[in-house]
């Protein structure tokens, strides 16, 4: 799908959003594990009961985990009507690292630092513009990366990979 306006269009206060517009042209053809890879996010866990978000990423001495809310992948995998909310959870997850450097290890944050030690009571205050701008290109990015990312390119990802080492030690899914 093509969209009429860029994500640098939407966002010209981040200069690292040309780089997602152009990595998110590059993922149509890519499985989950090579954009992943791409990305630096070198561990997933799934992580019970988010009360507050369905996903969030951390910066570690490996690189980045991403963990997702374990009921989204568990009513994925049994079959029920999450698939959407889960794509989209990775892909608003993804969005966020663009704003780091992933040529350090771990990745350094490049702006805004704040980003990562805003709590999100306060994230979701009107004080801070900056930080909620980060989130709606988060969310706009999730959107377009669905685009590219079907359900069956996520089922594809799970299944090959369930009974092997790639989800529990390469990608941590525990």
């Amino acid at each position: 799908m093509s969209w009429l306006f860029s994500l640098e269009s939407i966002f010209p206060e981040f200069p690292w959003v040309r780089e997602a517009d152009e990595w998110l042209a590059s993922t149509f053809q890519k499985p989950i594990e090579q954009q992943l890879e791409e990305r630096e996010i070198k561990k997933i866990r799934a992580w019970p009961n988010f009360n507050i978000a369905a996903g969030y990423i951390s910066l570690e001495k490996f690189g980045i985990l991403l963990v997702i809310d374990r009921d989204l992948i568990d009513h994925f995998l049994m079959g029920y009507n999450k698939v959407e909310e889960l794509i989209f959870t990775f892909g608003h997850e993804i969005g966020h690292t663009f704003h780091l450097d992933l040529t350090q290890t771990p990745p350094a944050n490049i702006g805004p630092e704040k980003i990562f030690y805003t709590s999100f009571e306060r994230l979701s205050s009107e004080e801070d513009m900056l930080c909620q701008s980060v989130e709606r290109f988060c969310d706009e990015f999730a959107a377009r990366w669905r685009q590219a990312n079907s359900p069956s390119k996520f089922r594809q990802f799970f299944s090959k990979n369930k009974n092997t080492d790639l989800l529990s030690a390469k990608h941590d899914i525990s």
